[in-house]
């Protein structure tokens, strides 16, 4: 097999790509900044590319969805739905960069309407049905029938109390030391907690990149050796 075929050559471009942007992060060195500026630009392009493919083969599928539908299965409607505001959706861009002369077609106030009126309520009423499954879940997880699952409940009442307006009101005279210990477990166990699980996940993402570099991850290769 020749070596252009081969899974060398893709590790040894990856392996370089990531020294460059590397040296362009940490050392101030000209000629290697600028190829990291072209390199970025190359992504750019690259990712746009992947979008349009990624669209193309979201609607190839749907069209299969429309093809086999079955008699007493509506739900191929939502393909057709999805056909047809993709369509829209197009045709409003290409318009908004026409009537607006920009590149950005999100400056249409047509398309902003759309945004504001349909996108963004359908986002709220989409978060405000997961407020249920939440607090459902919440209610099954704050049960006291362990040390552990009692200092989660009684950290989670502490905070619960320390946002809401009826903290204060409750606590009457003691609510300024209520406040502070709300303050404490928000600035101390919580962040330090938070600070823990960057710092895993920093060094996860530093050994997989050394992974990668030396080629012992290829998964983003197919998988397999």
């Amino acid at each position: 097999m020749s070596f252009y075929k081969r899974k060398e050559l893709p590790i040894l471009l990856t392996s370089f790509i990531a020294v460059v942007m590397i040296v362009s992060t940490y050392f101030r060195i000209k000629p290697v900044q600028d190829a990291s500026s072209t390199l970025q630009t190359w992504m750019t392009v690259v990712v746009n590319f992947a979008a349009i493919l990624g669209t193309v083969m979201i609607l190839r599928q749907h069209k299969i969805r429309i093809e086999k539908r079955k008699p007493g299965d509506n739900s191929w409607m939502f393909s057709v739905w999805l056909f047809g505001l993709l369509l829209f959706y197009l045709a409003l861009g290409i318009y908004g960069v026409e009537s607006s002369n920009s590149a950005t077609p999100t400056r249409d106030p047509t398309f902003a309407w759309i945004y504001n009126n349909a996108q963004v309520s359908l986002d709220s009423a989409m978060y405000s049905i997961l407020a249920f499954y939440i607090a459902s879940a919440s209610f099954r997880a704050f049960k006291a029938r362990t040390k552990e699952a009692a200092v989660l409940l009684i950290s989670a009442a502490v905070m619960m109390l320390y946002n809401a307006p009826v903290g204060g009101s409750i606590f009457g005279p003691v609510a300024p030391q209520f406040n502070l210990l709300g303050e404490w477990l928000l600035n101390v166990p919580n962040m330090a907690g938070f600070r823990g699980i960057l710092i895993g996940a920093a060094v996860g993402a530093i050994a997989l990149g050394i992974r990668v570099m030396t080629g012992r991850e290829r998964g983003y290769l197919g998988g397999g050796e």
